[in-house]
């Protein structure tokens, strides 16, 4: 994200707060979302050796994988949609501050 700050023109600084708590939202569920994938993809590798050969896993063990491999997958597209929600208001606080810049530079 880039934006310019001009000192002199921004005597209004409100619409900056959002922004960047927007921002720093975004940024946060993205990484959430980026760590859950990614932990989603390793338990999968247990799921795939479980489907593969059934004996390797004892059954306690390969029922654990499968709900925490389920619980990952909401956890995931929970994160999903927070960062894409998070991502529109900070599109959206930047278009409002961009505005507002405009009208105090005139």
């Amino acid at each position: 994200m880039q934006f310019t700050i001009h000192r002199d023109t921004i005597s209004d600084r409100s619409s900056l707060r959002p922004l960047l708590e927007a921002h720093f939202k975004y940024e946060r569920m993205s990484a959430a979302k980026s760590r859950y994938l990614h932990l989603l993809a390793i338990v999968g590798v247990w799921v795939w050796l479980g489907a593969m050969w059934p004996s390797l896993l004892p059954v306690q063990v390969e029922e654990f994988v499968l709900v925490a491999w389920g619980v990952l997958l909401l956890l995931a597209v929970w994160a999903s949609v927070e960062t894409w929600a998070w991502h529109r208001k900070m599109t959206r606080y930047l278009s409002e501050h961009e505005a507002k810049q405009r009208g105090l530079a005139r």
